[in-house]
């Protein structure tokens, strides 16, 4: 098993979040250059999770010029597909991204966004300070 970059104690709250919400897989932590900060998979396999970093970018940079818009700040998106599920939220200058499986229920996915986003910012301000 790879190590997740994360805190001991970072690492085991992250882990019981996706425990709390059936269907999650991992969770993954990237700069808005779509580079790999962190990663946590439900079933702590080192399980090859690239292909959402491409995600990562676009989110950012969407998130970036709807910000420019009088119409608030983007805090999330949503990504359904057949084989998956991606909700992103901007962590700036990081985003944390949440695969699941198709069957997850979306919206208590959605609903444990705030909880995970404050949960992982005193990650976001090492980042931003460094």
């Amino acid at each position: 098993m790879e190590s997740s970059g994360l805190s001991p104690s970072l690492e085991a709250a992250l882990r019981a979040a996706i425990d709390r919400i059936p269907g999650v897989e991992h969770v993954l932590i990237s700069n808005s250059y779509g580079l790999p900060v962190a990663k946590v998979s439900a079933d702590g396999a080192d399980v090859d999770v690239t292909p959402f970093d491409t995600f990562a970018i676009v989110f950012a940079k969407a998130a970036e010029a709807a910000d420019k818009l009088p119409l608030g700040k983007t805090k999330s998106a949503v990504t359904l597909s057949p084989t998956f599920v991606l909700v992103q939220a901007s962590l700036a200058p990081l985003v944390v991204a949440v695969v699941a499986k198709p069957s997850v229920n979306v919206g208590l996915l959605n609903a444990s966004l705030p909880a995970l986003v404050a949960m992982l910012e005193p990650l976001r301000a090492a980042a931003e300070a460094g």
